[in-house]
């Protein structure tokens, strides 16, 4: 999807090609992707100069109208390479998936009327692994924008050249350290990414929501949603609306010391919150304690919920490629549960457009357990003072 480069379009056109599921919504889906300048200190990637990061990297996804009349490569040569190499998939497999995604596609001009979308990745994964929820939301009449860290993940093209920025690789061990540091940069980064965005939406006459957003992440990029969000309601005013109007933590713990104090807040400024999660966050706290604090400290509306059968890598993509390319158990790749790539897709769709589209106004069973999903089972939550 990334990069458009002769070889690659050259092994799709010769193979049979595979689709991501396109979105469900009642919109096709372009993209576009922007390089902001913005320093990271004490940036533990391999990319950083000297312990500094100089940019990060923006995908947007967003609804249009126009049809898309081609398919465009779901992963980079690269990427499909070094992800290959690392868990045993057979040579160039990952070539045979696309998606129907359309590059700087014009813009539907109603995308205001929804909250723009903030998603931060989980450790070491690209936001081209989301594609299917990313563009799902789309598809709904939503503008999202998916945040890259460079070196972080093995290889991040960089748009509109033919080079990118190499980091660690698909098999490295994050420590304790590690993770704590991509935390910071991760809210970091989100806050940036926000600040940029008025600039942006003016030289482009973009259709941004610049007064409603909303928050999601996998794994550390869930846990840095929740923050974000307490952060708000830390410093909440009652004069000032919400800038985050609501947020989802998809399978993410929050075992930070630098979190150390994120269970003491609640969520009520920030609005709705949702955590959504795999058997290892299991109930009460059983197999995640970190979850367990959550409830007693919320104020707000706010759901947990675990999708039985799911394991971490499950809120991905990659339970997609897995299936789509009959190779289930078949590679090495790691943190997949029994559960069906396309079922935690609708599963993961489902939920999380319900989370955002409290914030205009839909209403939705699915969290009342009266959804068509047996998988998902209620654990706590709270509607608010």
């Amino acid at each position: 999807m990334l990069l458009h480069t002769l070889r690659l379009f050259c092994i799709a056109g010769s193979l049979h090609a595979i689709s991501i599921p396109p979105g469900t919504g009642p919109y096709h889906v372009g993209y576009t992707q922007h390089v902001f300048n913005h320093t990271t200190y004490d940036d533990p990637t391999p990319a950083a100069v000297n312990g500094t990061g100089t940019f990060i990297v923006a995908t947007i996804y967003y609804p249009t109208l126009q049809l898309p009349n081609t398919t465009s490569p779901y992963l980079d040569p690269i990427n499909i390479d070094l992800f290959s190499a690392s868990f045993d998939y057979p040579p160039d497999s990952l070539s045979h998936l696309t998606t129907t995604l359309q590059f700087q596609a014009p813009t539907l001009f109603n995308t205001s009327t929804s909250p723009t979308l903030i998603f931060s990745p989980g450790g070491g994964v690209p936001c081209v692994a989301y594609t299917a929820i990313l563009s799902d939301l789309a598809s709904h009449g939503y503008a999202v924008v998916a945040i890259d860290h460079p070196g972080e993940v093995p290889y991040l093209p960089t748009p509109y050249t033919d080079s990118g920025t190499y980091g660690w690789g698909y098999t490295y061990s994050f420590t304790a350290a590690d993770i704590v540091e991509i935390y910071a940069y991760r809210v970091a980064d989100i806050y940036a990414l926000v600040s940029f965005l008025p600039s942006l939406a003016a030289l482009y006459a973009a259709p941004f929501n610049l007064t409603h957003f909303g928050v999601f992440g996998h794994s550390v990029g869930g846990a840095a949603a929740a923050a974000i969000l307490a952060a708000q309601e830390s410093n909440a005013s009652t004069t000032t609306p919400p800038l985050f109007r609501a947020g989802l933590n998809l399978d993410g713990g929050y075992d930070f010391p630098a979190n150390s104090t994120y269970p003491s807040l609640g969520l009520r400024h920030g609005g709705p919150f949702v955590q959504l999660g795999g058997d290892e966050h299991g109930f009460n706290g059983t197999a995640d304690p970190t979850w367990a604090p959550f409830g007693a400290a919320q104020t707000g509306w706010w759901r947990w919920l675990v999708v039985h059968g799911a394991q971490h890598l499950d809120f991905s993509d990659i339970p997609l490629w897995i299936d789509l390319l009959d190779l289930r158990n078949k590679t090495t790749t790691p943190q997949l549960g029994g559960i069906g790539g396309l079922r935690v897709m609708e599963i993961t769709r489902v939920f999380v457009r319900a989370l955002f589209g409290l914030v205009r106004g839909e209403t939705e069973v699915v969290f009342e357990g009266r959804g068509p999903f047996p998988e998902v089972e209620f654990v706590e939550g709270g509607d608010g003072d």
